[in-house]
């Protein structure tokens, strides 16, 4: 803070100390008792401490940015897993103070999302062209969900949700409104045209698209246990992309199906041996 960067307008009793330094915008404004005056001793110290306090605020500014960066993935301007995995912590740990305290059942719900097709694109319009489907799936995640939902982007094709006080048919509803958005944008042909240029022919088979999995945390063994919510919405999610493609699974209404098949797989495995 530069001392000219510290003015006093004697008519209103009024000092503002400008602390802007490099992407920080900031300052302090003083209202002093009337016919104060600062002596050339009491101004340096006054500009000595505005100067640390420049500097706490500068790093504070930039370790917030550091912050935001480590957490966030460049692609879908989402959250990203590590984020994630350390959100699924904090709110296990909430939900379990919360079925201590009050006896009761705290529900939150996990959408899984896994996009359809994506390797067309990527193969026939280039890398570009995925890149841009990730960034639309950000775009029309974060206007379906709500702001107390924590949305990330899992890794690859794939997209997580976290719904606080959502049971599992409530979720299914957002996965319904996601498709709703996903038709309202023309499944992002009109954006990959622009992008190229051109104008573009998709097979139907191979639209973009996407499947869900979800399950909530009353279908756990244990409520608080969220990882365990995560893996049954995994499971969900592959029940949808191993039987239709584009469509939504709720844990609960999948899981006898998903074990009555893994045990037929078993007893045919004993059976070649």
């Amino acid at each position: 803070v530069r001392p000219e960067s510290i003015q006093k307008q004697s008519d209103r009793d009024i000092m503002y100390i400008n602390l802007s330094k490099f992407d920080l915008t900031a300052g302090i404004v003083i209202y002093l008792k009337k016919k104060l005056w600062l002596s050339a001793e009491e101004f340096s110290t006054l500009n000595l401490a505005m100067n640390n306090i420049q500097a706490q605020l500068v790093m504070f500014n930039q370790n917030q940015h550091l912050a935001l960066i480590s957490s966030t993935d460049p692609l879908s301007k989402l959250k990203n897993r590590r984020a994630f995995n350390e959100h699924l912590m904090i709110e296990s740990e909430l939900i379990s103070r919360y079925e201590a305290k009050s006896q009761g059942t705290m529900c939150e719900s996990i959408v899984f999302v896994d996009l359809d097709n994506f390797k067309y694109y990527n193969d026939n319009f280039g890398h570009e062209i995925g890149d841009l489907l990730i960034a639309q799936m950000g775009v029309i995640l974060k206007s379906v969900f709500r702001k107390v939902d924590f949305v990330a982007r899992y890794g690859g094709d794939e997209f997580v949700v976290c719904l606080p006080n959502t049971t599992c048919d409530e979720a299914r509803r957002s996965g319904e409104r996601l498709y709703k958005s996903l038709e309202k944008a023309k499944y992002f042909v009109p954006a990959i045209e622009r992008l190229l240029g051109r104008n573009i022919k998709v097979p139907k088979d191979k639209r973009f698209g996407f499947s869900i999995g979800i399950s909530c945390t009353t279908c756990n063994n244990d409520p608080s246990d969220l990882e365990e919510t995560l893996v049954d919405a995994d499971q969900a999610l592959y029940y949808s992309k191993h039987h239709k493609k584009g469509t939504i699974s709720i844990w609960s209404e999948v899981k006898d199906k998903i074990e009555s098949n893994a045990v037929a797989e078993t007893s045919i495995v004993k059976d070649m041996h």
